[in-house]
């Protein structure tokens, strides 16, 4: 944790002394995908929204195994970044239940 402490009082001190800050050590964090119970599938949803406001938004739904059963990506418009997260989600459950997948995490 103290890394994180140090690494955000690097950036707000150059941010009030209007200085550049160069070799900042970056940490590696390992993530993980956690399997869903046998039988079930997982679906994981994101959105993005660039400053212009175009977004878009994309998923994709696993087995309990991990193997791919389906994905889908989609062009929203102009929204904020909230309502792109929120249209990410609403695609990936209507997928779901347009490839019959009941049991979903």
């Amino acid at each position: 944790m103290q890394h994180v402490l140090n690494y955000t009082r690097n950036y707000r001190e150059a941010y009030e002394t209007n200085r550049t800050v160069v070799n900042i050590c970056h940490d590696m964090i390992l993530i993980g995908r956690k399997a869903p119970i046998e039988g079930w599938v997982k679906l994981n949803t994101d959105g993005s929204c660039r400053e212009n406001g175009r977004a878009g938004c994309g998923g994709i739904i696993r087995g309990s195994d991990g193997e791919w059963l389906g994905g889908f990506s989609k062009s929203i418009g102009v929204c904020s970044a909230y309502m792109v997260e929120l249209w990410g989600v609403y695609e990936g459950l209507r997928y779901a239940r347009i490839w019959d997948f009941e049991r979903l995490s």
